[in-house]
């Protein structure tokens, strides 16, 4: 394996568990939020035995599955990010000075590079600095 194959590997890791850590959060947030509207409606149901609450509830449920299924493609396609903002992310949150992740991410990028041997150089860097780059982002 070459090492932008390598790096290319381990950026679309990081980034199919950030997508999923998104994709998890954000159904977190709509079931809370969606728990909490329907604690409010059973409340009122109780006090007023309306008919139609339960029209309204099942409303809510079918606007909670329709969310859901559009904020899965949403994030996980639509919104994905680049590989170079995961190679940023990943920097920044190991506080290193040098950027061999994001640098080796754009070189590997261009068709034609100015200096092979300085892009060989970039990638090997990066590819030995993979081991020290944290499992997760955390945002």
């Amino acid at each position: 394996m070459t090492a932008a194959t390598t790096i290319t590997a381990f950026l679309r890791r990081h980034r199919r568990r950030y997508v999923a850590a998104r994709v998890i959060r954000w159904a977190a947030a709509a079931l809370t939020a969606a728990l909490a509207v329907w604690t409010v409606m059973a409340v009122i149901f109780a006090l007023f035995p309306w008919i139609v609450l339960p029209l309204v509830w099942d409303i809510s449920v079918l606007l909670l599955v329709v969310a859901c299924g559009g904020a899965i493609p949403a994030y996980a396609i639509m919104r994905r990010p680049s590989l170079r903002r995961i190679a940023g992310m990943l920097e920044a949150r190991l506080g290193r000075p040098h950027q061999w992740l994001t640098v080796s991410v754009e070189l590997a990028a261009q068709s034609s590079p100015a200096s092979p041997a300085l892009v060989s150089g970039v990638l090997d860097r990066a590819k030995n600095s993979l081991g020290n780059y944290p499992r997760q982002i955390s945002r």
